[in-house]
């Protein structure tokens, strides 16, 4: 059996997805970002998105019936792991002793390559942490990439839409929720990560040509995500 945990304190789910399933005791919450659920704007400030991502987590728990004690492992995806010290920080003023199993990530470091060395040959860099990680790998950016391996062989698709406003943090925590909810509707990993990067990519086209390239915002994006799905 399962449950769907669905709260208005939290922001709504931008795609075919939840923002969580409750089965056979155990919630799976979806990827959070520092979106004010009131406004669907993102927040201002590292210290500010850090607290908006763990209240929107505890709106969540709490719709289940649950609180930061019951949360037994934590994902967490930095632009910049400058920042772990800050999470470190805030983690300890929110939750009490034993702390969750935790892993946190900053995508550059994975390749221990600096970001301008990626940018040079972003070809090579991609196929490099498809190799390194044995999954699908996108590399956002102008003509994002994505990575994959079909038969063995590595593929790379060139996805020709997007623009540089989308250089905003948050973006990249948009098009994760989309490649999950094209998966749990049965698309193929590749499939999914595709599909998604061309919409997510399309979505903020449409929003720079109705609001301009600069201060372009993911919440910007949202709606075009939702009108691009229903044609």
């Amino acid at each position: 059996m399962k449950k769907i945990i669905s709260t208005d304190n939290a922001p709504s789910a931008i795609g075919t997805y939840s923002q969580a399933i409750l089965a056979n005791d155990f919630l799976f919450i979806s990827g959070q970002i520092p979106l004010d659920p009131e406004k669907m704007e993102l927040v201002e400030g590292i210290d500010n998105q850090i607290r908006m991502v763990f209240k929107n987590i505890k709106e969540i728990l709490k719709e289940a019936n649950m609180s930061y004690s019951n949360i037994i492992k934590l994902t967490i995806l930095l632009d910049n792991l400058e920042n772990f010290e800050k999470v470190n920080e805030i983690m300890s003023q929110l939750f009490d002793k034993p702390y969750p199993a935790r892993a946190a990530y900053e995508v550059a470091k994975l390749l221990k390559r600096s970001i301008e060395t990626i940018q040079q040959d972003r070809f090579k860099s991609v196929m490099d942490l498809e190799k390194k990680l044995g999954a699908i790998s996108v590399l956002k950016g102008s003509g994002s990439l994505v990575c994959s391996r079909i038969n063995g062989i590595q593929k790379i698709g060139v996805c020709s839409a997007g623009n540089p406003g989308m250089a905003k943090g948050g973006m990249g925590d948009i098009l994760s929720g989309l490649i999950g909810s094209f998966i749990s509707q049965g698309l193929s990993l590749t499939a999914a990560t595709e599909a998604a990067v061309d919409i997510h990519s399309k979505a903020a086209d449409i929003a720079e040509l109705e609001l301009g390239e600069l201060g372009l915002l993911p919440s910007d994006v949202i709606n075009n995500i939702r009108y691009l799905l229903k044609k």
